[in-house]
């Protein structure tokens, strides 16, 4: 008699650190004051008034280092046909945790990957809380895992990033400390030609 356990369509994250560098330039950038917005219906986490902050010019750079993360987990993820697909970066912003604030469980709609840089030099807030379907039923386990628990809590290193579904759902947690929790958030879409040479085939823009 044998028996094995197969991971069934994971949800496959990855975590990427020493990938990104800061100038003291880009450093002082995302540090100083930035127009802020309060996001409804949440525990007090703030966010730029501007979504597309990567595309700044000062920052340009920083976006092209996060953009090799976003293609290497194309590469060794979803192994991609770079020739026909490309994803890209969309949107981008600064969430903002002051002390005893917290951001929401949610999604990222409107988009293929989506991802996180920790900008704030404080260890404590290098983590992302990821949650699992709701289950039917609660049970009693002699241990957790990746399979039962109900939260998994991912760690990076400073400026580490970590690259997720953008329908997985995730939350920050209360930050405890303090000091201001800084996190640089990114969505990502993508184009090409989908489906090959057929009736249901699409095409979005061009390969890039």
């Amino acid at each position: 008699m044998s028996s094995e356990i197969l991971q069934v369509f994971p949800q496959p994250v990855m975590i990427f650190n020493d990938m990104i560098k800061l100038t003291r330039a880009e450093k002082d950038y995302l540090n100083k004051d930035q127009e802020m917005q309060d996001r409804i219906g949440v525990s007090g986490v703030q966010c730029t008034a501007d979504y597309y902050l990567l595309n700044k010019k000062e920052l340009l750079n920083v976006k092209n280092q996060i953009q090799n993360c976003v293609d290497i987990y194309a590469e060794k993820v979803m192994k991609l046909n770079r020739a026909f697909q490309n994803i890209f970066i969309t949107t981008s912003w600064m969430n903002v945790n002051k002390p005893g604030k917290n951001h929401h469980p949610h999604t990222h709609p409107n988009s293929i990957l989506s991802g996180v840089v920790y900008v704030s030099e404080n260890p404590q807030h290098h983590t992302t809380v990821f949650l699992n379907s709701p289950k039917p039923m609660e049970f009693s386990y002699t241990e957790y895992n990746w399979f039962n628990s109900s939260a998994i809590t991912l760690k990076a290193k400073y400026l580490g990033c970590i690259i997720f579904p953008s329908t997985l759902n995730h939350l920050a947690e209360t930050n405890t400390t303090k000091d201001i929790r800084k996190s640089l958030t990114f969505n990502t879409f993508i184009n090409g030609t989908f489906g090959g040479d057929n009736l249901c085939s699409l095409k979005i823009g061009h390969v890039t």
